[in-house]
């Protein structure tokens, strides 16, 4: 009578020498014992799963953020709701500005909740890509106008200096727009006002370049080539 026995453990073992580091594995291990505890066999795999764990840790950190990201507009909303409920604007003027400022905050919501969306279907490769000829210029100046009242909003100029001429590319018009919009929100989000955020286009050997810049506190250098990593945000952000 044979009986097998599996088991899984978790470590954190740690490489000494000139590439010391620290790694996260597990260990499954099949253990056959063939009389009492006596064992006839084992067979071990160790698994480097560093990089799922880190993975997982940026992912529940981003979901974090998300949710307050999400809190944010919604105590906005709420507050200036309560505020016309309770009868404190007493002029159509204020109450027009108070119902606009509702309106994007509504709006800001719904993008983060397509940002949301849109993430889980790229996991699951539900992503249908429609790669069309198409005028980055245009695509900019949509982005221009949807950021521009979040940036007047804050005391931050946006500037488009785009090119009379229509570079045209072939991309998918929703992911070009959408890549754009997230990189000129955050350079809004993170310049103090009174800054300046720039938005412009131009060609470089045969090559349409879309360039953004502000003024703003930036990224560490350090950590420049971890900002494409899946769920990372730079410390920096706060």
């Amino acid at each position: 009578h044979r009986t097998v026995e599996w088991t899984r453990h978790e470590g954190q073992p740690a490489v000494a020498g000139d590439r010391a580091r620290t790694f996260r594995v597990t260990l499954d291990a099949v253990v056959q014992n063939k009389k009492g505890d006596r064992i006839s066999g084992v067979v071990a795999v160790l698994n480097d799963v560093t990089k799922e764990k880190e993975v997982a840790s940026l992912k529940n950190e981003f979901v974090s953020n998300v949710s307050h990201e999400l809190k944010a507009p919604l105590a906005s909303i709420k507050a200036y709701v309560e505020m016309l409920l309770d009868g404190e604007v007493h002029d159509a003027a204020s109450s027009r500005e108070f119902l606009q400022t509702i309106a994007n905050e509504a709006d800001r919501l719904n993008r983060l909740i397509e940002r949301i969306l849109n993430l889980s279907r790229m996991e699951s490769g539900l992503v249908a890509v429609n790669k069309t000829d198409l005028a980055v210029t245009e695509v900019l100046r949509e982005v221009a106008d949807v950021i521009g009242p979040q940036a007047a909003q804050k005391g931050v100029k946006l500037e488009a200096d785009l090119a009379p001429v229509f570079f045209r590319v072939h991309a998918d018009h929703d992911m070009l727009y959408q890549a754009v919009l997230n990189v000129v929100s955050n350079a809004v989000k993170y310049t103090a006002e009174g800054g300046l955020v720039r938005l412009s286009t131009y060609l470089d050997d045969g090559s349409v370049v879309v360039d953004v810049s502000d003024n703003g506190f930036g990224i560490p250098e350090e950590e420049l080539d971890r900002i494409f990593e899946k769920f990372y945000r730079a410390r920096s952000s706060g």
